[in-house]
């Protein structure tokens, strides 16, 4: 079998997992927009209002909604939609706040078309003087609805639906975009066409995030190898599978090391030591652990060792619960001083703060303790060995 067919076989594996995967799910909002418990209905709020979202990419609740009824009704539903956005949050680790402009009708589906990420702020006393509603990134195709596209045989190009060059007026005006898609996607659904609606909240979750981006990898690696060696070995890449079937892995050891070596912190088993040892090495590696486990100080533990051979580690918790459990292990073992929380609005100072205490860190105490300590753990290992060979 030569190698494209080899390819061609095991991208189709990978495909048929994730149309397993899809046909598993219950309906996403970004598949079905009705799913959509908590939103924010902008469609027939105040043009002006909606002009100055649009031209500056932010806009107050009450430019949005002038009538007193209908802004004190929209700050209940603001209120609803943030609450919807923390329990994501907390629950799934997902909880994106997105501005849907436009809804697809056809044979019953209904789904969201253009998707722009936004952030709410409460910024006064009262959430219907002082919400402000701003766009926090660029404008992106429904991913679901595009993929339901394709799989009819209508490809949308996002880049070349967002070019100003195709169109006469020089840009891609919502209007023009939505005048494409339809014309398209009328040749294989009759009865196509587009709402304008225009819809705040929380359609992102994990099962659409996985969805999104593995059918991104999927497309990616259809078009031959990414760089990236684990997953053009999964393709079927024969030099990526070469790669990582030459390379040198030490044996594993469910014995004691050297303590002078142990970089991990916490109390955790060999496997975890030999998983930290392969990750600080550059190796990938995946960790099949049960759920009981305490996967944060394991996590802890593999990103401490990767940091002692001086590599910056990305620890993503897909959970709330996830993430706090995994700082206080960090806490506890004294690595706060190397931890950044990204997501955190004082990153900044906290990164200025590293940097200046960087400039005046001294290794050689560090250096020097962890040394002692290690001499005396072998000191007590040795005097055990001796006295249980004295035992026997």
């Amino acid at each position: 079998m030569s190698e494209t067919k080899e390819t061609t076989t095991a991208l189709d594996r990978i495909r048929e997992w994730r149309e397993e995967y899809r046909l598993g799910l219950s309906p996403s909002p970004l598949e079905d927009v009705t799913q959509l418990g908590a939103q924010l209905d902008l469609t027939h709020a105040h043009p002006s209002g909606i002009a100055q979202l649009f031209a500056s990419g932010h806009v107050t609740l009450d430019s949005l909604f002038r009538d007193n009824g209908m802004l004190r009704a929209a700050g209940r539903r603001v209120e609803r939609v943030l609450d919807d956005q923390e329990a994501k949050n907390r629950i799934s680790g997902v909880g994106e706040l997105s501005l849907v402009v436009g809804v697809a009708l056809w044979k019953g589906n209904q789904m969201p078309v253009l998707m722009y990420p936004v952030e709410v702020r409460k910024e006064g006393r009262t959430v219907e003087d002082g919400t402000v509603i701003a766009f926090t990134g660029r404008v992106r195709l429904n991913a679901a609805f595009v993929a339901a596209m394709r799989e009819n045989n209508v490809v949308l190009d996002e880049s070349k639906l967002f070019d100003g060059s195709n169109y006469e007026s020089g840009t891609p005006e919502t209007s023009a975009v939505f005048s494409t898609i339809t014309a398209r996607a009328s040749t294989m659904f009759p009865d196509f066409e587009i709402e304008r609606h225009i819809i705040l909240g929380c359609f992102m979750d994990p099962s659409s995030q996985m969805l999104v981006e593995s059918q991104q990898i999927i497309d990616q690696l259809a078009q031959g190898p990414t760089g990236n060696t684990v997953l053009d070995a999964l393709s079927g890449d024969k030099s990526a599978m070469a790669s990582l079937e030459g390379s040198q892995i030490p044996p594993y050891s469910p014995f004691d090391a050297d303590p002078h070596g142990e970089y991990e912190i916490g109390d955790v088993d060999n496997t975890v030591r030999y998983a930290a040892q392969l990750a600080a090495d550059g190796h990938s590696v995946f960790v099949d652990s049960a759920a009981c486990n305490n996967t944060a100080e394991q996590s802890a533990a593999i990103a401490s060792r990767c940091v002692m051979a001086g590599h910056s580690v990305l620890y993503v918790p897909c959970v709330t619960d996830q993430k706090r459990r995994f700082m206080q292990t960090i806490a506890a073992n004294e690595m706060s001083g190397q931890l950044l929380d990204i997501a955190d609005d004082g990153a900044n100072t906290a990164i200025d703060r590293q940097l200046i205490t960087a400039v005046g860190f001294q290794s050689g105490v560090a250096t020097s303790r962890f040394d002692q300590i290690a001499d005396e753990l072998v000191g007590v290992r040795s005097r055990l060995a001796r006295y249980l060979g004295d035992l026997h």
